[in-house]
């Protein structure tokens, strides 16, 4: 059973842990060991001990929080979604800044914790601080993560009756948020908002409008934004030209399927090679999705193809649904060759390949070609 850090350093064996009263230079208390301990734990990312062995140094007043990098601590808790550990953190810090709660809500946006960001804005007020749009525009994300649509707003109007002019990510982060939650008007109603206030759209806007049409399969709405993204640049509307990239083909192509239209998906797939898009394997996995409507293997084969010769290594996700093509042509033989020719490439075939092919072949009532593939299965 191992030993955490506040069980080492109890009081009846704080004694044994460091000497408390190893001076340095001018006297001061050497407080080396402590740190050392402390970058340790934080490399091994014990988030928990570290805090404790923080809370136990301000008790013998031997912390100095200055000494500490409070962005590699956050961005460690970011990671690992730690949010309680975060908070314990900050509030070790005396005179904690602006950028500290940012990066503290971040931690809570991430970990997708809307009770965690309310209490890292009572910690703001506790700290005589007023948020600024950065600040908000991450609530706003926190909230659109947690699904909080109507506190989305809230959080908006706040923002607004503060005095504080919302920005492009504040509202791409509005309009996000709404297309997440599949709330189409709403979305659309933000950008309305963001045009009546002359706040130039980017590229994450445009994106985020176009996914929200896509959870309606609103195919001609998404391509009215995208005609609006691409237009030429004019003087008298003050925007410029807006290139899409992967998420703007993705989104498009996501908009299709879901509309039944596979065909205007394979066309929106060739944006890829006219605006020169390399991509990364989540776009061609969506692009195969449209082969899978209507068993078009060729095409799948052919994205498969394009893939290889720009050098995007294809991953789990993306071989998987490969498979299911093959399947839904009723061609066990190609989900074999495709799995033969990917091991050939020297890349990962993992369980959920390996299933799909299994699938494949018991749609096909291909029992033993089926049985061939379960000892794959159990290595993986």
């Amino acid at each position: 059973m191992g030993w955490s850090i506040s069980d080492l350093l109890s009081k009846e064996n704080l004694d044994n842990f460091i000497p408390t009263k190893t001076l340095g230079l001018n006297g001061t208390v050497d407080t080396s060991d402590y740190m050392r301990r402390y970058k340790s734990l934080l490399m091994n990312g014990r988030l928990k001990d570290c805090v404790d062995l923080l809370e136990i140094m301000e008790q013998m007043g031997l912390l100095d929080m200055k000494k500490i990098h409070h962005a590699s601590f956050l961005s460690a808790c970011k990671k690992q979604r730690a949010v309680t550990e975060a908070v314990h953190f900050c509030r070790l810090i005396e005179n904690p800044k602006m950028s500290t709660f940012n990066m503290l809500l971040s931690v809570c946006a991430n970990s997708q914790d809307f009770e965690g960001a309310l209490q890292v804005m009572v910690l703001l007020k506790e700290a005589g601080l007023k948020p600024d749009c950065k600040l908000y525009t991450t609530l706003i994300s926190t909230c659109a993560k947690c699904g909080k649509v109507d506190a989305m707003f809230e959080v908006f109007h706040e923002m607004v009756s503060a005095g504080i002019e919302p920005n492009v990510n504040t509202y791409g982060a509005l309009i996000d948020g709404c297309a997440k939650a599949g709330q189409v008007a709403k979305a659309f109603g933000a950008y309305g908002i963001m045009s009546s206030k002359k706040v130039k759209p980017d590229r994450v806007v445009f994106n985020a409008l176009i996914s929200a049409c896509g959870e309606s399969g609103a195919v001609a709405r998404a391509f009215d934004v995208l005609s609006e993204m691409t237009a030429e640049s004019s003087e008298s509307k003050g925007c410029k030209t807006i290139l899409p990239d992967h998420v703007t083909v993705g989104a498009l192509m996501k908009t299709c399927i879901q509309a039944g239209q596979a065909d205007r998906a394979r066309e929106v797939y060739k944006m890829l090679q006219e605006y020169s898009i390399k991509g990364t394997p989540e776009v061609y996995t969506i692009a195969l999705r449209s082969c899978s409507l209507t068993g078009d293997l060729g095409f799948a084969l052919k994205i498969y193809e394009d893939m290889n010769k720009i050098g995007v290594q294809p991953d789990e996700m993306f071989l998987s649904a490969l498979v299911d093509v093959a399947g839904h042509a009723k061609r066990a033989d190609a989900a074999f060759e495709i799995i033969k020719d990917v091991r050939a490439k020297g890349f990962h075939v993992g369980i959920m390949a390996y299933s799909s092919c299994m699938g494949a072949c018991c749609n096909l009532l291909d029992y033993n070609n089926a049985s061939m593939i379960l000892p794959s299965l159990i290595c993986c």
